[in-house]
């Protein structure tokens, strides 16, 4: 029986084409009978899964946030942690929180009334990436850009609950 390269076995799963056909018939006449040859070839397979995952992962930083519908009595009605007492009249409303189902990444959508100014707080698992972070609004064919500490402001008259936002990241 021929030996078989352990660089033709990840050719083969890689790109058979880059293989001699004679050793591609040769692989796969064996793969039926000889299971130690089967059980590299899966884990070769595995490897490749797991590597390519793993690079998707860290190279994704563009996330598209979808609204989240909370059932919120009254949402304008949030006392923010910075005020010193439940008496005080917030100027900054809540509007919309923002997710995204690919990973964790939260936008949060308040509104000044008074100055038609809208801020989104981007929150996500690397506090770092929220720094310079891009917004996109669809909607309004905007972006926005965060400052350090993840915040983005954009004056206008009104924006919809329902819109869709694209976040894309900073390393």
């Amino acid at each position: 029986m021929k030996e078989i390269a352990e660089i033709d076995l990840h050719l083969y799963i890689l790109n058979r084409s880059l293989l001699d056909k004679e050793i591609v018939e040769e692989i796969e006449r064996r793969i039926p009978t000889d299971s130690q040859l089967a059980a590299e070839l899966e884990e070769i397979k595995e490897f490749y899964s797991n590597y390519e995952q793993t690079i998707y992962e860290k190279t994704q930083k563009v996330f598209v946030l979808t609204p989240l519908n909370l059932k919120l009595n009254k949402p304008d009605q949030i006392t923010l942690a910075a005020q010193q007492s439940t008496t005080t009249e917030s100027s900054l409303k809540y509007v919309k929180t923002f997710l995204s189902a690919e990973k964790y990444v939260i936008v949060r959508m308040f509104h000044h009334p008074e100055t038609k100014e809208y801020e989104f707080y981007v929150i996500c698992e690397d506090e770092r990436s929220v720094k310079n972070a891009i917004i996109r609004i669809p909607f309004l064919n905007k972006e926005l850009i965060t400052n350090e500490d993840g915040v983005a402001k954009i004056s206008e008259d009104y924006i919809p609950e329902d819109i869709e936002l694209i976040v894309e990241l900073q390393s």
